[in-house]
């Protein structure tokens, strides 16, 4: 009997092992090229102090991949390239506010924020390469979510 739990343990470890070192095999793969995309995001001329900028492939207009997410700080994000953006049509959705605590907040919860710009989206041509793209949205665009210009291009 403990010869037989023994024997099982064996083989069930080496199967753990074996499907372990094939797991770990396909973590070698790099995926399609991603690149940087940097730029500036600002609201009726002034900077978005804080806030988050998501990049995502448009697949209603074929393109498909990973999305990525930039944080805005004091006006500027920036993705690095192994978490940057593959190139071709992209949805940008921004997201800005004001780091500072609003009042009314609870006493023992985490502080307000001021919400700048909620769910700001565009949509983008990014080219294949490392690129810059920024970001100038109006009171009105920011209070609709929408953008008057519809598309634009990054630039390299």
């Amino acid at each position: 009997m403990v010869a037989d739990v023994i024997g099982w343990g064996r083989r069930f470890g080496g199967m753990v092992v074996a499907i372990g070192v094939v797991g770990l095999a396909g973590c070698g793969e790099k995926g399609p090229p991603r690149y940087r995309l940097e730029g500036t995001v600002t609201l009726d001329g002034a900077a978005v102090p804080a806030g988050e900028v998501l990049l995502q492939p448009d697949v209603s207009r074929g393109n498909s991949g990973p999305a990525s997410l930039a944080k805005i700080e004091n006006g500027s994000y920036r993705t690095e390239q192994a978490a940057g953006v593959l190139g071709g049509p992209y949805l940008l959705t921004v997201t800005g506010y004001r780091p500072e605590a609003a009042s009314g907040g609870l006493d023992d919860g985490p502080p307000l924020q001021e919400m700048l710009v909620d769910g700001y989206r565009l949509s983008v041509e990014l080219p294949r390469e490392a690129s810059r793209l920024d970001v100038t949205i109006s009171k009105e665009e920011a209070a609709t979510g929408n953008s008057r210009g519809g598309r634009r291009k990054g630039r390299s």
